[in-house]
């Protein structure tokens, strides 16, 4: 993922220079497509190109997941404590 970041900010410096001269249409259909392959390049690696959760999302489901049942368990602990 921090590759691809990288690969668009790249990107979005190197659209800066090249449509700096563009009339402002051209420029925001310029723009456009390249945002439409931008998406289309990162969206697999976001969410694994599937349901299957192998994606970027899906991590950040399961870890979000993991967390509530650890905090759970923090607060049966801690409710079970003598002070």
């Amino acid at each position: 993922m921090g590759s691809a970041y990288e690969g668009v900010t790249d990107l979005i410096e190197r659209a800066e220079v090249e449509f700096a001269d563009l009339p402002p249409s051209e420029s925001e259909a310029t723009a456009e497509s390249g945002l439409d392959a931008l998406i289309y390049r990162l969206a697999p690696l976001v969410t694994g190109g599937g349901t299957d959760g192998s994606g970027m999302l899906g991590r950040i489901v399961q870890f979000n997941r993991e967390l509530e049942k650890l905090t759970e368990l923090l607060k049966e602990h801690n409710s079970t404590m003598i002070l």
